[in-house]
């Protein structure tokens, strides 16, 4: 056993390959720990032992990629070199032959990770955010021995497994990939927490994706579920229960796959035979024909033209192709690829118990193909290439081989035989979202989804081919090209790409992740990725060229021709492709926040006059991607004090305006992004003033798109009062990494109120008056009423008022819409979709009118003539649904256009009228909380208590005690990641317990007193405190809440508010 390991331990002591693989580690290890932004919960720190402990366990799973690097070196030294035959002859034991192979294995495999994870020990060490702990070896230690060694141990038996039963390299290349692939898709189907934060678990569901984890990430989270914030900051998981149970499981069924690759072992001198040599002691010796002796050789005469290129190139590409047929491998890629595939376009339409089926369209599974499918093609192109380049070495025919006169047409043929593969897999990946549409029985067919998959895998996939044929040819071993090749894939395709070569023009073999719509398909991404290809092809095709001419000296007036063609044609697509980009500057928007902070921070507080009303005009160039708008401010002194300067914010996320204040007859242009205007004339309690502006914004896919400013060729959303300008100190704008603001000398962020602070008298409220202008064939849908409609110069143009004042929260949408309207009780319930997106329309108008009878009946008026739903296209992102002031808008890929008839327990079209149009009660339309501690309380707690009771009316009590139950777990499962909070102070950041413990405390609430009490408490709330009158904070409703209730109870209706957790 020693000597087999010394021998091989040996061989990578002398192989500069060897270090120069674990110097990537190391230095992967390094960018790793100083990149990694890990938002787990706010106060748990990234460098306390639960993160460290997470993200080494995280790493451990690029073990596999080093494992099967090495493996397909180590486990198959004696075949290549020919020498399996003579293996047993000598005194050697199969069992001491393995202990010492896998050995040396698990050992160079172990000394990879440890200088992957002191690569990012030492990063870590470097940042300045969000690591206040001192540094502790042993918070890096134990999970290393915990994840590092027991994960390498299982991983290199699971290769040698495979290496040895099947003596194949490229199955073993597979192998490695499909246990990484099997691996994150159990982890999405066992509801484990590593792929499910997010998501409700049963105990049982957690309890068993830990005992089977093989890496341990389940256990491991398992263990610290219950651990507060502070314990995951201070304290290592325990090597106890169920994780102890995992790591020794994992180890006892990695030595018994090990037994069972012995026995393989023990058979492969008999079994390996693959020529029958003749017996030395033999008598038999064959005859040769005596003319064959003296015979003279024929001439022969070979013609070299297009025709013999061609059949050469065809010739290569057919052995490639009839080996890989006969092989194993083939049917074991088609397999892997189409059953990771399928599985993520299962997961993509069963999107688990809270969000319903969604329907299988095609650009759902080709988005699925594109997303999941292009990097594990890219790794199985490495070893393909691989394989089938040095395959003539291993058998050494290449010195023959490269004597023929066609043997420069080897790399041509093999391009044919990658290339062919690709196209193969592609197809099969594309027929196999078409059984799955077929299968739940979604038969619309979109060609140019799938499309998409040929512009964003296909092709990116045909340049790293190209690339890779050529690493190979100019590599001096097999294995230093498997290496380079790795190295290559990691920096042009893998989810590195992006830190390591940011130019977008670089990111041409990349994952697309942009979205595709039914409204717009890839919108302007499509003709992005064919520039990008074209500029890619022509780098490519400058290489090849140069290549030959140095290995063949063709005509130099020719190579200099084609290349300057070549050249002309990379700048031009190359100019296309990057017009207006804008290269990201995370140290220049570092600057202007501390600059901002340190010029304006005086003005937080300090009486600004408000802004009354709006009017605006917004033209929208839906085909171009852009929009202009100019409008108009009225300015109100609504203070007791004169104000004598104006603080005026020009910039918002990165759209510039242009503004000018105007009052009587001075005029003054605002020129910076952020300015104090000082004023000629102080603006005296009551009296107003004007504020002018114009602004204008364009997105390139260069850039990519804001989600909330996504002006598409179809579907268009914008948050539109996000870029207009603003009045006095925004403190969103302040730097938000503690470590940054105080090495900026900035002190603390300006601070969220406290419910004991002063509370204005009257909330901000604005008549907005909105004219826009979009395509002729589109329909434009804002805030507001909908006043006049009319075809201006060959353009549509809408106008929306608002009767009464509502906040600075506005928005339009605009596309080619179908529109179904119910008048229900004086009130138009509109809705407004896409064509083929009409299946839960009926369904929402019953819904939303059956929302205004609860909410009118219960809680008091509704306060438009108008209810407007709009859907948008999934360019925009970020919520399932947003209520504005009489309208509501809905992105497509979420909730609105899902299959709620497949599961009738997930009735998501109902939540979405109660939840979001209960908004119109609660939530900046009738009463209008500032930002302070609670204030989601008053909007986000009793919208998801109104949905809870619109759903009991609708499927009674025990169906809506099930949605309370999914809630709870939500709140349990996330408690334990951000300091706790009562629900009566509760911030921005506290989603889980406004969301899901406000829906369970306030439905508890209603079993205690009673509906119809806590709805009267309601009612007597909002009318106390919506506009005009003073604004409410959330012990306001507390108050309100026991006015209603028995003195007996009132103990326990505080403590529901109060105290944290829940009973």
């Amino acid at each position: 056993m020693f000597s087999v390991l010394s021998f091989d331990l040996a061989g990578y002591r002398r192989s500069p390959l060897f270090y120069g693989t674990m110097l990537l580690l190391l230095l992967g290890g390094l960018f790793t720990g100083s990149n990694f932004n890990l938002s787990i919960g706010e106060g748990v720190l990234l460098n306390g032992p639960y993160i460290i402990g997470f993200m080494i366990g995280l790493l451990s799973l690029i073990i596999i990629f080093i494992a099967t690097l090495f493996a397909v070196q180590l486990l198959f030294r004696e075949w290549d070199s020919r020498f399996d035959q003579l293996l047993f002859t000598m005194p050697l034991k199969a069992t001491g032959y393995v202990s010492g192979r896998f050995l040396a294995l698990l050992l160079i495999t172990f000394t990879g990770f440890l200088l992957l994870t002191v690569g990012f020990a030492i990063g870590q060490s470097q940042r300045s955010g969000g690591a206040e702990n001192v540094f502790n070896l042993l918070y890096y230690a134990w999970p290393i021995l915990v994840f590092g060694l027991i994960n390498s141990f299982f991983v290199c038996a699971v290769l040698s497994v495979i290496g040895w039963r099947t003596g194949n390299k490229l199955l073993v290349s597979i192998g490695g990939l499909l246990l990484y692939v099997l691996y994150m898709i159990g982890l999405l189907y066992s509801n484990s927490p590593f792929m499910a934060q997010s998501l409700p678990q049963t105990t049982a569901a957690q309890q068993v994706a830990a005992m089977i984890d093989p890496f341990g990430l389940s256990a491991y989270f398992w263990i610290a579920k219950d651990f507060s914030v502070q314990q995951r900051n201070t304290r290592l998981i325990p090597f106890s229960g169920l994780f102890a149970y995992n790591r020794t499981g994992v180890f006892i069924v990695s030595c018994a796959m090990l037994w069972w690759a012995q026995g393989a072992i023990r058979r492969k001198p008999s079994g390996n035979r693959r020529h029958n040599i003749p017996d030395p002691g033999s008598n038999s010796v064959t005859a040769v024909p005596q003319a064959a002796v003296f015979e003279q050789p024929a001439r022969l005469t070979i013609s070299f033209n297009y025709r013999t290129t061609s059949n050469a190139i065809m010739s290569v590409a057919r052995m490639d192709l009839i080996a890989l047929v006969k092989s194993i491998a083939l049917p074991a890629a088609l397999l892997l690829t189409l059953f990771m595939t399928g599985m993520e376009m299962y997961a993509d339409i069963e999107k688990g118990i809270r969000i319903p089926q969604q329907f299988a369209s095609s650009g759902l599974m080709a988005r699925s193909i594109i997303r999941n499918f292009h990097f594990p093609a890219a790794l199985l192109l490495v070893y393909f290439i691989n394989d089938v380049f040095w395959k003539s070495d291993a058998t050494r025919f290449n010195q023959v081989g490269d004597t023929f006169p066609m043997a420069h047409c080897r790399i041509a043929g093999h391009f044919v035989s990658g290339a062919l593969l690709i196209f193969f897999l592609c197809v099969a990946n594309i027929v196999l979202g078409i059984f799955f549409q077929a299968g739940f029985s979604y038969t619309i067919f979109d060609w140019r989804a799938y499309t998409g998959v040929g512009i964003f895998v296909a092709f990116p996939l045909l340049l790293l081919l190209a690339i890779l044929l050529l690493v190979n040819a100019v590599s001096p071993g097999r294995y230093v090209a498997l290496a380079f090749s790795f190295i290559l894939v990691a920096m042009l395709v893998s989810p590195l790409q992006r830190k390591l070569l940011p130019v977008p023009l670089l990111g041409v073999m990349a994952t697309f992740n942009g979205p595709y719509s039914d409204f717009s398909g890839y919108g302007p991404y499509l003709a992005y990725g064919l520039q990008r290809l074209a500029v890619g092809a022509s780098v490519i095709a400058i290489i090849t060229i140069i290549a030959i001419w140095v290995r063949q000296r063709c005509n130099l007036v020719i190579m200099l021709l084609s290349i300057g063609g070549l050249a002309v044609a990379g700048y031009f697509f190359g100019r296309l492709a990057m017009h207006e980009y804008v290269p990201a500057d995370r140290n220049r928007e570092v600057r202007e926040a501390v600059s901002y902070e340190k010029s304006f921070r005086q003005y937080a507080g300090v009486a600004m006059p408000a802004i009354t009303s709006v009017r605006t005009r917004v033209t929208l160039f839906p085909a171009e991607n852009c929009y202009k708008a100019s409008g108009t401010y009225t300015l109100k002194n609504t203070s007791q004090f004169p104000v004598t300067s104006l603080l005026i914010n020009s910039v918002n996320e990165g759209v510039r305006s242009n503004v000018t204040f105007v009052k009587d007859d001075e005029r003054t242009v605002v020129s910076n992004d952020a300015a104090v205007l000082a004023l000629k004339h102080p603006l005296r309690p009551g009296d107003s003033a004007h504020l002018q502006f114009e602004l204008s914004s364009r997105w390139s896919p260069a850039n990519g798109h804001q989600s909330f400013n996504a002006i598409v060729e179809n579907g268009t959303f914008l948050r539109i009062s996000r870029y207009f300008p603003s009045i006095g100190y925004q403190a969103d704008r302040e730097l938000e990494d503690s470590a940054q603001r105080r090495q900026m000398g900035l002190g603390g962020p300006t601070p969220l109120k406290k419910l004991s602070d002063t509370t204005a008298i009257l909330p901000e409220g604005l008549l907005l008056d909105m004219e826009i202008i979009t395509d002729r064939d589109q329909v434009a849908v804002a805030v507001g009423e909908l006043v006049e409609q009319k075809q201006l110069e060959g353009r549509s143009y809408y106008r929306y008022r608002t009767g009464q004042p509502i906040p600075f929260r506005f928005a339009l949408s605009s596309g080619r819409y179908g529109k179904k309207t119910l008048q229900h009780n004086g009130t138009a319930i509109s809705i407004y979709y896409h064509p083929l997106h009409e299946t839960n329309v009926d369904h929402l108008l019953n819904n939303a009118a059956s929302t205004l009878d609860y909410c009118q009946e219960q809680f008091g008026a509704y306060p438009f003539r108008t209810v407007t739903f709009a859907e948008v296209s999934s360019f925009t992102r970020g919520f399932a649904g947003t209520a504005y002031p009489g309208t509501i808008y809905m992105t497509e890929n979420m909730i609105f256009h899902a299959n709620i008839h497949a599961d009738r327990q997930q009735d998501v079209i109902n939540e979405l009228a109660g939840h979001e149009l209960s908004h119109l009660w609660w939530g900046n339309n009738q009463i209008s909380p500032d930002d302070r501690e609670g204030a989601q309380m008053l909007t986000e707690s009793l919208a998801m208590y109104t949905e809870m009771m619109l759903y009991k009316k609708m499927y009674g009590r025990s169906r809506m005690l099930e949605r309370v139950q999914l809630h709870r777990q939500i709140y349990e499962s996330e408690r334990g990641f951000i300091p706790e909070r009562p629900l009566y102070r509760v911030t921005g950041s506290d989603a889980h317990i406004y969301y899901s413990k406000g829906a369970v405390v306030l439905v508890t609430l209603s079993d205690i007193i009673g509906e119809s009490k806590l709805n009267l408490a309601l009612r007597n709330f909002l009318h106390k405190h919506r506009y005009p009158f003073s604004r409410p904070v959330s012990t306001d409703l507390i108050s309100a809440i026991l006015d209603v209730t028995p003195p007996a109870a009132h103990q326990k209706v505080t403590d529901l508010f109060t105290q944290t957790g829940l009973r």
